[in-house]
């Protein structure tokens, strides 16, 4: 039996909608319904939920689309293997919802890993040049960047600075498939604390590698995007280290 989502109740219509779509997301990725799993009906299942059926229907739109359940004329609303059907963006609730601290280590271990590949993709399309303007405003994060690591902030401030800079970059590639792609990882350091501090224990070396871009970007040499692809593994290597020591 499914539980009621907290608040659900005493929500708005919109945030009982997005209870309703979270919490059931949770139970899917936790394992608490199965792959293959019939739901209850909808009149049944509302009760459990403590919502009206109208909200039930919108959340389990929202389910539907995001690849984690199948409705089937006569067969009812059926859970799908979301590791077969969902997409990148379940990253977060994957990594919240994983208890065991040696998976959790090999899922950051992947996450790192994607981004570099993805920053190697990222490189290789600004080698051809960056406009004047995209530079600047490339600049202009990383300045903010800097004077956040000045403040003394907190990961969660440092965090939301460094991905600025990271937005302002893909914005300079034109590429909205590197965006998207990327999307997924920025909000897993949004919604991972112990991920967020292990990365962020040593801003300073972030921040060197974007002035390090930023020199680059003025005259791109492919030839020096092996050198910044290794600084980045350097930096991921110190962070699974310091992931490693917490567990």
């Amino acid at each position: 039996m499914l539980a009621q989502p907290p608040n659900a109740a005493v929500s708005s219509p919109s945030s009982a909608v997005d209870a309703c779509f979270a919490h059931l997301r949770r139970a899917i990725v936790s394992g608490q319904t199965a792959p293959g799993q019939q739901l209850p009906p909808e009149r049944e299942l509302a009760q459990q939920l403590g919502v009206n059926r109208t909200t039930l229907r919108s959340a389990l739109t929202r389910l539907d689309a995001a690849g984690l359940i199948a409705s089937r004329q006569g067969s009812g609303t059926l859970v799908r293997d979301f590791r077969r059907a969902a997409g990148p963006e379940l990253l977060p609730e994957l990594l919240q919802q994983t208890a065991d601290p040696a998976e959790r280590q090999r899922m950051c271990d992947d996450l790192l890993l994607m981004r570099r590949q993805m920053a190697s993709a990222v490189l290789a399309r600004l080698v051809a040049g960056v406009t004047p303007r995209a530079r600047a405003t490339v600049a202009a994060a990383v300045d903010a960047l800097a004077r956040t690591i000045e403040s003394s902030a907190t990961t969660i401030d440092l965090a939301e600075a460094d991905l600025a800079v990271l937005a302002a970059v893909l914005d300079a590639t034109q590429s909205p498939v590197l965006a998207l792609c990327l999307n997924p990882v920025s909000d897993v350091l949004r919604h991972s604390p112990t991920l967020r501090d292990a990365m962020y224990a040593d801003p300073h070396s972030h921040l060197q590698g974007w002035l390090d871009l930023c020199d680059w970007l003025a005259a791109p040499d492919g030839a020096a995007i092996a050198r910044m692809l290794a600084a980045i593994d350097e930096r991921d290597a110190a962070t699974l280290e310091r992931l490693a020591e917490q567990s």
